[in-house]
């Protein structure tokens, strides 16, 4: 869903930095766990969901969300020749 809505977004224009410009701006994109952006790696900084799949009374199954936590990163951003 990010990369669709980047590409959405420069409609067409074969350019790389077009492209790396609208992964950035992430114009368009709604992450469906909440907040998310960009780290200096380029990985991304979001929330992650923890969740427990339960038997519920029709024999079916549903998820229960047990926390969110917010804004997880990656631990090892600040070892990585990218940073921008």
């Amino acid at each position: 869903m990010y990369l669709d809505a980047a590409l959405r977004q420069i409609k067409g224009e074969q350019s790389a930095e077009a492209l790396r410009a609208a992964l950035r701006d992430k114009k368009g994109f709604k992450s469906i766990r909440g907040s998310f952006q960009l780290n200096t790696n380029q990985f991304s900084i979001q929330d992650m969901v923890i969740q427990q799949v339960e038997k519920d009374a029709a024999g079916g199954y549903t998820q229960k969300i047990l926390t969110v936590v917010e804004s997880v990163a990656d631990r090892f951003a600040h070892e990585c020749p990218l940073n921008r």
